[in-house]
């Protein structure tokens, strides 16, 4: 992290090395413009502002990514490493080269150094239903990777894409692997290598067997999964109206640490209200963890939306955090929990704001949270 070609990403804050150019022609300036470049698509995709995401970014290549890292369920997107990104002069931002999949075909970490058990789930998934709301297995996802999914051009392309591969994506590359498979048992590699590398109760057949039964299971579940998600209006918002703000006071008990039956309860009706509305369709609504200076700090829980916060109530990693806020599938019941490390007898007050478009303008609503810790 020390590094002097790393940087953490101005909107996302994501964890980026600058591979190239290399630490011979490497300079302090050179890494501050590849940041200022990438805060330049970050933003746009913060905004959801697809025409400027279309021209900064190589859609197609953005899409087969997400695609081949959802379909084989590598997790490494969560991270994020292992991910690869280049541009070349004033060209766009391009995905790729794929790079590290030993974490996918639902591999099971419980017992990594002994078992080696892949292809058991074939339904889990990496961004979710719905991408868009990372409700999937592993909600810590940069949202550099799914606020697109808030564009219903972007989605539409999306499943444009998959419509075009569905059909080969397994049949072509499966085709390939075999005439490999079939070089290795007529070179004897096969048997040298179970020789020199046994896995007590597995056989190369009946492993391959497995990957060919999930992989098409897979496509049948990938499939049904792409056409359904939701393609959200993102109408421009060309103006911003604070409506109001509402207090919830929470008390914690400091011995549970994390696991703390107390929720952040917000009023549904007491939000609409204020913003004015009599109805609220919950796949547009989005919540931010706020600073102390009302700017929007990044969410950094495994939660869709909500965030750490530190001694002075501003959002930071979990390392320096005192309390948390995750919201899940239920927008107006919130988890929370500390950081026992960190926390004694003590209090806090965090705000996280509801936002939500409509007509053209962001209407938001802070919710003051107040925490005491006994």
């Amino acid at each position: 992290p020390n590094a002097t070609d790393n940087f953490w990403s101005e909107i996302y804050d994501m964890p980026v090395c600058v591979k190239y150019p290399d630490e011979e022609s490497f300079t302090n300036n050179t890494r501050d413009s590849v940041k200022a470049e990438l805060a330049i698509l970050e933003r746009a995709i913060k905004n959801k502002d697809y025409a400027q995401i279309e021209n900064l970014l190589d859609i197609p290549s953005f899409i087969k990514y997400l695609q081949i890292q959802e379909f084989i369920y590598n997790v490494e997107l969560s991270a994020p490493r292992s991910i690869y990104m280049h541009k070349d002069g004033n060209g766009k931002w391009v995905m790729g080269p794929l790079w590290d999949f030993d974490a996918g075909y639902d591999f099971d970490w419980g017992n990594m150094y002994t078992g080696h058990t892949f292809f058991k789930d074939y339904t889990e998934t990496v961004m979710g239903t719905n991408p868009l709301k990372r409700n999937g297995n592993y909600n810590y996802v940069p949202q550099f990777f799914t606020d697109t999914f808030g564009c219903k051009e972007f989605v539409q392309a999306y499943k444009a894409q998959w419509a075009a591969v569905k059909d080969s994506v397994v049949s072509h590359p499966w085709e390939k692997c075999m005439k490999y498979v079939a070089q290795m048992r007529a070179s004897g590699a096969l048997e040298r290598e179970f020789l020199q590398w046994p896995i007590s109760g597995k056989t190369f057949d009946t492993e391959l067997n497995k990957m060919h039964t999930w992989l098409e299971n897979r496509l049948t579940h990938m499939t049904y999964l792409i056409a359904n998600i939701p393609e959200v209006d993102n109408t421009p918002v060309n103006k911003e109206k604070m409506c109001g703000s509402i207090t919830v006071n929470v008390a914690m008990e400091w011995n549970k640490g994390y696991s703390q039956s107390n929720q952040v309860k917000v009023s549904k009706e007491k939000v609409m209200q204020l913003m004015g509305i009599n109805n609220l369709q919950e796949e547009n609504l989005n919540i931010v963890p706020l600073n102390t200076d009302g700017t929007e700090g990044g969410n950094h829980t495994n939660g869709v939306f909500g965030g750490w916060f530190n001694a002075q109530g501003d959002p930071g990693y979990y390392a320096q955090g005192h309390v948390y806020i995750e919201v899940f599938n239920d927008l107006w019941n919130w988890s929370c929990g500390l950081y026992k490390e960190n926390c004694w007898d003590d209090a806090h007050t965090v705000t996280m704001q509801y936002q939500y478009p409509y007509n053209g303008t962001l209407l938001k609503v802070n919710i003051q949270v107040n925490f005491t810790i006994s």
